[in-house]
């Protein structure tokens, strides 16, 4: 069945903001959620999302440290007293890493099973409101696509700056840099809007909207 450009959206939407919330429950919905669009595509993570996971490796050691250490609970070694690690700390770091793992799962699998017309139709349907304030959708769609692409500059293949503790300062400085100048590009980059043309499809049917709110009653009634 073909699922309509906004339902994906909302779809993930709804993904995304229960299982950011870290609770085991909810983590084990929405990995399971994944299989399923796995199973049913056919088509499993790419070679690209683990390599972003591993390169997101010292963010993850950072949140799980931050818990680990400054979560008060039942102390893991009672002899180090105030800095012994705790057993909820442990817990709750193993929850958010998880959580954000399974976050970076679903984005790589939006992007890679809807393309870049269907995100833009989608973008389209949810920026709706912003007709009210007097916002041109299309202008607006455009922007946030080129702000997308311009945060994922650091992760593209030609990214070659390798990660080591001895060299942290430069590592983070030249993530900064790329990341300053794609923003910069897609802030003083024109659109021509007489040379997008968006086929706007159809609202999706009343049973396509059932996946979204079956999914918000699934994470509120198991989570």
């Amino acid at each position: 069945m073909f699922v309509h450009p906004l339902i994906r959206l909302l779809s993930f939407m709804v993904f995304a903001a229960f299982v950011s919330l870290g609770q085991t429950a909810s983590s084990i919905i929405g990995l399971s959620m994944l299989v399923v669009v796995w199973l049913v595509s056919k088509q499993f993570p790419a070679p690209k999302a683990w390599l972003m996971i591993k390169r997101l490796r010292i963010f993850f050691i950072s949140i799980f440290i931050m818990y680990l250490w400054f979560t008060p609970g039942q102390l893991i070694w009672p002899v180090l007293e105030g800095w012994s690690p705790t057993y909820d700390g442990l817990f709750m770091g193993l929850q958010r890493v998880a959580a954000l793992i399974i976050l970076v799962l679903g984005v790589e699998s939006l992007l890679r099973l809807t393309d870049r017309l269907e995100i833009i139709v989608g973008l389209y349907y949810l920026a709706t409101p912003f007709k009210c304030l007097g916002i041109d959708r299309k202008r607006f769609v455009i922007r946030v696509l080129l702000t997308l692409e311009a945060a994922g500059l650091p992760f593209l293949p030609e990214y070659n700056e390798k990660f080591e503790f001895k060299n942290v300062g430069r590592y983070l400085e030249k993530v900064s840099e790329h990341l300053a100048e794609g923003f910069g590009r897609a802030v003083d980059q024109k659109v021509d809007m007489r040379e997008m043309e968006i086929e706007i499809k159809a609202l999706p049917g009343w049973i396509q909207w059932l996946i979204p709110f079956s999914m918000a009653v699934l994470f509120l009634n198991v989570g």
